[in-house]
């Protein structure tokens, strides 16, 4: 089972910072995801200049 893709937004501002949201519906319940939603917040700050590789 696989779970499906809600809503995705990926906004990268303009000194670098990007903020990324995600929601999926999971294919069954579980007892501490009662409504069927998972979901994925990411504020991340980039340094200027650095590569994370």
């Amino acid at each position: 089972m696989v779970a499906q893709l809600i809503f995705r937004d990926k906004y990268v501002y303009a000194d670098g910072a990007i903020r990324e949201m995600v929601i999926w519906r999971l294919p069954v319940t579980e007892s501490e995801r009662p409504h069927g939603l998972k979901d994925f917040k990411a504020e991340i700050e980039c340094l200027r200049g650095k590569r994370h590789e």
